[in-house]
């Protein structure tokens, strides 16, 4: 395993997701998640939490991609990607944002499927894009 390309692209998905997520969640809808009471700790309290959760979720992700992901890029490595945001990225949050909704029954069930096709276009968007980027 290549420890630079695994540190670098750790490191980058830390940064990017970090920024998305600031984005998303004070910029977008920052007064819907207020309303939720997450911050009882604190504001900061979650910027470290979620920073280290990012990080780990980072450096699996790049480890397993560089161990296991089809050559050549484009559709197949988009796929693979998919598959790996969805079982990583989208697994505990969808729980914890249909906890927080207080979704029951069969809505779970439904909103946690939008939510794996959700991840599953943005891994295979993601792949698609990287394997455009890496044929140039």
């Amino acid at each position: 395993m290549n420890t630079t390309k695994f540190l670098l692209s750790t490191i980058a998905y830390t940064v990017l997701l970090t920024i998305i997520a600031i984005v998303y969640h004070e910029t977008i809808f920052g007064s819907y998640y207020y309303g939720f009471n997450i911050y009882s700790a604190g504001k900061d309290f979650s910027i470290p939490v979620a920073l280290t959760g990012t990080f780990i979720e980072g450096a699996v992700l790049s480890y397993l991609v560089q161990k296991f992901s089809p050559q050549g890029g484009g559709v197949r490595f988009g796929i693979f990607m998919g598959v790996l945001v969805c079982l990583f990225a989208s697994s505990y949050g969808v729980f914890q944002t249909a906890a927080l909704e207080n979704v029951q029954g069969a809505g779970r069930a439904m909103f946690m499927v939008l939510e794996f096709v959700a991840m599953m276009l943005y891994g295979v968007i993601g792949g698609a894009v990287v394997g455009w980027i890496n044929r140039k």
